[in-house]
């Protein structure tokens, strides 16, 4: 299994937006599952961080192929993919991935 972390950078001002997508989106747990499955992730995590410098949401994303994984996340016709991708277009300042130094899961033995 292959692991992310992508750190994004939020506007000023969009963190309680994020928040409330969230959490809008986990109360849509079939829909949120069926997103998962279509792009090939196994386990998807999401993090709200307030640091002095600004706010940041981290992503952690498990999965097969995760190259694929963001292809499929770009190109999905799923509802809740779009509103994703909407969401994360307006309210991104800018985004980095977290090098990974190691991964340990007791489910992959």
């Amino acid at each position: 299994m292959q692991v992310r972390c992508v750190r994004v950078r939020l506007r000023a001002g969009t963190a309680d937006r994020v928040r409330g997508a969230v959490a809008g989106w986990s109360l849509r747990r079939d829909e949120a599952l069926e997103s998962l499955r279509d792009e090939g992730l196994v386990r998807e995590s999401v993090f709200l961080e307030h640091t002095g410098e600004g706010d940041y949401l981290l992503l952690v994303q498990t999965g097969r192929d995760l190259n694929l994984a963001a292809e499929r996340f770009a190109t999905s016709a799923l509802p809740l993919a779009a509103e994703k991708r909407r969401l994360l277009t307006e309210v991104t300042e800018h985004a980095i991935a977290i090098e990974l130094l190691a991964h340990h899961d007791l489910a992959e033995d």
